[in-house]
């Protein structure tokens, strides 16, 4: 499942800029919090479940982003960190996309 690729995004909480060590030890606390609450969605038994699935992920996803947003890196990590905020959200809008009922043509 495509949403479930930013479990592996960096995370944090704000304040100044963060040294590489602090940055990388907030990133892998926060990440593997929701790595764990993603982890107990579990997998749909039917089709039927994998909107709801999809919902809860998402739900769990956005609250990792704003967490990774929040997050004040190293300068030298900056460039990098922007780059993974922007895919995260494009990945985000594409999986909520999905939820959107098919459009008339």
């Amino acid at each position: 499942m495509g949403v479930l690729v930013l479990s592996v995004t960096a995370c944090g909480g704000g304040g100044g800029r963060l040294s590489k060590e602090e940055f990388q030890s907030q990133a892998n606390a926060i990440c593997a919090k929701y790595e764990k609450q993603l982890r107990a969605l579990g997998s749909p038994s039917s089709i039927d479940e994998l909107p709801d699935l999809v919902d809860q992920a998402l739900e769990i996803l956005n609250k990792e982003v704003a967490e990774v947003a929040a997050l004040n890196p190293p300068e030298e990590l900056q460039s990098d960190f922007d780059k993974m905020l922007a895919a995260s959200n494009k990945t985000k809008e594409a999986a909520a996309g999905s939820r959107q009922p098919p459009r008339d043509r």
